[in-house]
């Protein structure tokens, strides 16, 4: 009598599918996976699969994003490589301020996830279990708090995810030491920013230092690797956080080219108009005073006979005072949050004193402005809308009801964005347009590198050294005494 098979063929055929995706492979490439090196693993790994849509829905592996394709990597203008999936990419699981509906959709998802991640470790045998529980328990709540700063309750994530957002950080860092070190060295003035040029290359630089020490832990732990325990379930797991993120930072940068978009216009509107520096009026204020100095200047420029209203111009359209109390109200939140994020990698005073003064608010105004008159959209957080678009000033309706209290997550974003292209493509307060696009671009290509970076830590790797890698990271994030934060965007 025959060996009973190890797995059906409809069994080998939605590991196929699926991993291909996940593990951004072939199909060819992960039936060699499957079938020459986890064969007592299919039958498992399919029934988790096959049950995933009954527990979520049909796309489960693109709402949990954790759906990378080969063909989701593209090659830029700047001729880097990375992730484009506009439909997939989204910074849901970074949204902590959601309306009802949103909110339970996102709790949703989160035990989906954090039930997946559990079935994937708790269906591995006994040895391959111990080997790779370190890597793929879930992270406590405490070590995953310093990456999500004022969030109650940080989105769960595995002990391997935890150390890729620590390596995000690590890049940044890295990134950021070089960039002072050439300003040092060529006697930057303090007050300006450095050339484009300049941080693209000390991005990079960044990039190739930690894919040499990558490089150099991989070799070193090469012969134990070997003799450890693999699992194609323990890939699936450890893919999953990467992928995530890697499709975060798509989103990131989605949101990036709308802000540049907005941006860049708007500037050259208000330049037409006379206007290409911060109003005098703004400087030095306090808090209080300085959102009464805003609303004025506001009201003297966008409202009914505003100085810059012009029916048949960029302007044709005035402000309410509703529209005006919007910019208000979210100008400071939005400033709080962007001075909230960077002080994570650099010291609060430092930062406070660089962006929160009263002529950094009159920016993070200038950003909701343009938003309204840029008609400026962008993606849902969550999918399954008619309309895949909202708008990133809040609708006349939407804000009279006084259910937005808080700019949704993907609309802060753009906001923040803007700010910092503002903000860093210029130099004395001036607001030029000229160097937005190439600010823009810098942007984009430092979220590729992490991108880059994620993917050579994941990607075409055993689970033993995706274990021996985690060591690793962990080792150094507990040696660093503290956690940095991830890469924020500027």
């Amino acid at each position: 009598m025959p060996p009973r098979a190890l797995y059906r063929t409809d069994q080998l055929e939605i590991v196929k599918r699926k991993l291909s995706r996940i593990l951004t492979s072939t199909v060819k490439e992960v039936s060699c996976l499957a079938k020459q090196c986890h064969p007592d693993e299919v039958d498992r790994l399919a029934t988790i699969l096959a049950k995933a849509p009954t527990r979520l829905y049909h796309k489960w592996l693109a709402q949990i994003m954790g759906s990378v394709p080969i063909k989701s990597w593209v090659t830029g203008s700047n001729d880097e490589l990375y992730v484009s999936a506009p439909k997939e990419a989204s910074m849901r699981f970074l949204s902590e301020r959601l309306p009802l509906r949103e909110r339970t959709k996102r709790k949703q998802l989160e035990a989906f996830r954090t039930e997946l991640f559990q079935n994937i470790l708790s269906n591995m045998t006994p040895l391959k279990r111990r080997f790779h529980e370190p890597m793929l328990a879930l992270a406590s709540q405490e070590e995953l708090k310093p990456f999500f700063p004022g969030w109650t309750q940080p989105p769960a994530e595995t002990n391997f995810g935890l150390e890729l957002l620590h390596l995000e950080a690590l890049h940044d860092a890295m990134a950021s030491y070089e960039e002072q070190k050439w300003a040092e060295e060529n006697a930057h003035p303090t007050s300006l920013t450095l050339p484009n040029e300049i941080m693209r290359k000390c991005s990079e630089k960044a990039l190739v230092c930690w894919l040499n020490h990558l490089e150099h832990w991989i070799r070193e732990d090469a012969l134990e690797a070997e003799k450890a325990p693999n699992s194609m379930l323990g890939l699936v797991s450890a893919n999953l956080s990467a992928n995530r993120a890697m499709l975060e930072y798509s989103a990131l940068d989605d949101r990036g080219v709308e802000a540049a978009k907005l941006t860049e216009g708007f500037l050259q509107a208000l330049n037409a108009k006379g206007i290409a520096e911060v109003p005098l009026e703004m400087e030095g204020l306090a808090p209080e005073p300085s959102l009464s100095v805003l609303k004025d200047l506001l009201q003297g420029w966008f409202s009914h006979g505003g100085s810059l209203i012009e029916p048949a111009g960029f302007f044709n359209r005035s402000m309410t005072d509703s529209d005006m109390n919007i910019v208000v109200t979210w100008a400071p939140l939005v400033q709080e949050r962007y001075i909230r994020s960077q002080a994570l990698s650099r010291p609060f005073t430092e930062v406070k004193a660089a962006h929160g003064s009263s002529n950094n608010l009159f920016i993070f105004a200038l950003a909701l402005v343009g938003a309204f008159y840029q008609n400026a959209r962008t993606s849902h957080e969550f999918t399954g809308r008619s309309n895949p678009f909202y708008s990133v000033f809040p609708g006349r309706a939407l804000h009279k009801s006084k259910r937005v209290i808080h700019p949704p997550t993907h609309a802060l974003s753009v906001l923040i964005q803007t700010y910092g292209l503002i903000f860093f493509s210029n130099s004395d307060w001036d607001l030029f347009p000229d160097r937005v696009i190439a600010r823009a671009e810098t942007k984009r290509i430092k979220k590729a590198h992490i991108q880059q970076l994620l993917c050579f830590v994941t990607k075409g790797r055993s689970s033993a050294e995706l274990v021996f890698l985690h060591r690793r990271l962990r080792d150094l994030r507990k040696q660093a005494g503290r956690a940095l934060a991830p890469i924020q965007d500027s």
